[in-house]
Parts: structure tokens; sequence; C-alpha cells
């Protein structure tokens, strides 16, 4: 960790507080000249830090510009932030993480981007990525307790990680997408990487785009990572169940077919079963089990 990074820690576990030039280089073992240098370098990178003759330096109790540090400080277990890589400006997180799965080069497995150039959702739909908002990516390892819907799971995990910051309850639309006051706050694309002859899937990757303003950055993102920390659960189900907006709609899903064409089904949204597949009832009363689709818009 170089001291730019040592001295943000310090100043993020302290934010509206004064530390002194003084403290931080004797608690560092660096010279004060080197705090200055890494001060300033904060500054360039958009911190803003307020110095004070006599007291010191101090990170705005307001800053919120996504780092590891900025994260570390609400994670259950900070050692997680080890697992954090944080970029100012990428093609796509979920581009990334598949790189570096590929390519079996990785030091951490969360991919944060600042912002993205080519952000994109289902059916490879761009989807802008605004410097205020977030933009995520873990790469998962598949376990023999894996429950086969890693959508709603990953959807339930982000839905709790904003209702824990905002203190209110959010929506889901089948499938992954989480809606606040009524207002799209979050969408999930999950990918996965496999063997084309045998099948197996060797990673996962969730990617989700966040904008909720107002809330810090760096505490939601360490809900999500906190969150993903516990156990899969088929109360994951209920949870999906109690929130889902499409209830009693009636709804087309299109269903994508490896040919490139789709076939469509019309019914009432019943909620998930214990599989996490959607239930509709069509104009028969027979209930269809829905594995993979989308609502058309």
């Amino acid at each position: 960790m170089t001291t730019r990074d040592k001295v943000l820690a310090k100043l993020e576990m302290q934010k509206g507080a004064y530390i002194s030039g003084e403290h931080l280089a004797a608690d560092l073992g660096v010279s004060r000249n080197a705090i200055w240098k890494a001060i300033n370098d904060l500054r360039s990178s958009g911190y803003n830090i307020t110095s004070a003759s006599n007291r010191g330096y101090m990170l705005d109790s307001s800053s919120d510009v996504i780092s590891p540090q900025g994260i570390q400080i609400y994670l259950n277990n900070p050692k997680d932030a080890d697992r954090i890589q944080v970029f100012d400006c990428i093609e796509s997180t979920n581009l990334e993480a598949r790189r570096q799965v590929i390519e079996g080069y990785h030091s951490g497995d969360i991919i944060i981007a600042r912002t993205q150039t080519a952000g994109r959702g289902h059916l490879n739909k761009m989807i802008d990525s605004p410097e205020s908002g977030i933009y995520l990516s873990q790469i998962i390892e598949p376990t023999d307790r894996d429950i086969p819907n890693k959508s709603i799971h990953a959807t339930v995990r982000i839905s709790k990680a904003i209702e824990k910051v905002t203190g209110k309850q959010v929506e889901i639309g089948w499938t992954s997408n989480i809606f606040l006051d009524g207002k799209k706050v979050a969408g999930i694309l999950n990918e996965v990487i496999a063997d084309l002859e045998t099948g197996i899937i060797s990673k996962y990757i969730c990617g989700v785009g966040i904008m909720l303003p107002g809330y810090s950055r760096n505490q939601l993102i360490a809900e999500i990572i906190n969150e993903y920390n516990t156990r899969v659960s088929k109360k994951d189900i209920s949870f999906y169940n109690d929130r889902l907006r499409q209830v009693g709609e009636k709804v087309t899903i299109v269903l994508p077919e490896p040919d490139g064409g789709a076939n469509t089904v019309i019914g009432k949204v019943i909620g998930l079963d214990l599989d996490g597949c959607l239930q509709l009832e069509n104009d028969k009363g027979k209930v269809i089990v829905i594995r993979r689709g989308y609502i058309a818009e």
C-alpha cells in the first residue's frame, strides 16, 4: 500500500475531523513532506481535503469518492477491502472481469469503475454510466451448494443492501431490476463463463449498475459485499416475492431461442416458485413455469 493509500485510509476513518500532519507522519513512519505530497495527490483526484494551521488535515464529511479505503470502514470484514479493484474509467466491469478470468489474472474479485464507456445490460443494450453511479462486478466461484438461479439471489442481496442504506423497502422487477420510490435505481447483469463441450461453469460474473443520489456510494458498495458474504437461502425466494412489483399483472414474456429467434408467453404473474422460476397463469387458468426470459417492454 502506498503512502497515499495509507493517508487516505486514515482520513476516511476520521472523516470530518482534523488529523495533524505530524501525527500522520509518525503513525505511518514517513516524512512530513511525504504526507504533504500524498494530500496534494488526493486533492488532485477529487478529494475535498481542508488544512488548518496547528490542526492538520480533514477529509470533508460529505466526501464520497469511491475507493477501497472509503469502502473498508463499512465492511463487516475489513480484509474484504483487499479483494477490491477500483478503476477510474473502463469499458465495462463485466467485460473487465471476463478478461481477467480468461487471462488467468486478477488481483481481486470485486471490480468497480467510477464510470464506464461501454456499460451494457441485457441483450447488449448500451447503458449510460455517469460518474455519479456505482458500477460493480463480482467474480464468483461455483460451489456444490449453488442454487441454480443466480440472478434471483444476486437481486435479493443487492436489494437488501439498498434497503439497509436507505431504510426504505424496494420493489423488484423480474428478473433483475430494482426500484425505489417508484423509480428504477439498479439493474443487474449476470453472466457465466463455461466450457462449451461439457457445459461446466467455471465462473459466475454478477454485474450491477446503481444510481442512488443522496446516499453514500462507499457504504452501499460495502453493504453489497457484506450481503454477498451471507449464505444463499431458500428464504431469498420469499423476500423476492414480497417485493415483486408485477404480481397480479398481465405480462408478455419473451423466450429467446438459440438460433436468435424468440417465442412469447402471455399470462398473469403469480410469483416465483421454490426453485426461483416465474409462475404465470394463462387465460385458461393453467400455470406456466418460466425458467428464462424477459418481460417485453
